[in-house]
């Protein structure tokens, strides 16, 4: 069964009076962890807008090159 090794969530909190250096150290490998999962979703989709405008201009162009060569002299 699992025991509780401290005798009140204060107690918990404070971790025998490394409580700052321990929260401090989980808060940070939250924050980095969540950046490293965060961030790369957000440059896919910035990368897949950015193709999809490219795509768009290419197919624009080439609609237009298509236009002036059948309404050439």
């Amino acid at each position: 069964m699992i025991e509780f090794r401290f005798s009140s969530l204060t107690d918990f909190l404070q971790m025998g009076g490394h409580g700052i250096y321990v929260w401090s150290c989980a808060a940070i490998a939250l924050v980095i962890l969540t950046v490293l999962l965060v961030y790369p979703i957000i440059t896919a989709r910035s990368q897949l807008v950015r193709i999809q405008r490219q795509q768009a201009m290419q197919k624009m162009q080439q609609e237009r090159h298509q236009h002036a060569r059948s309404s050439g002299p």
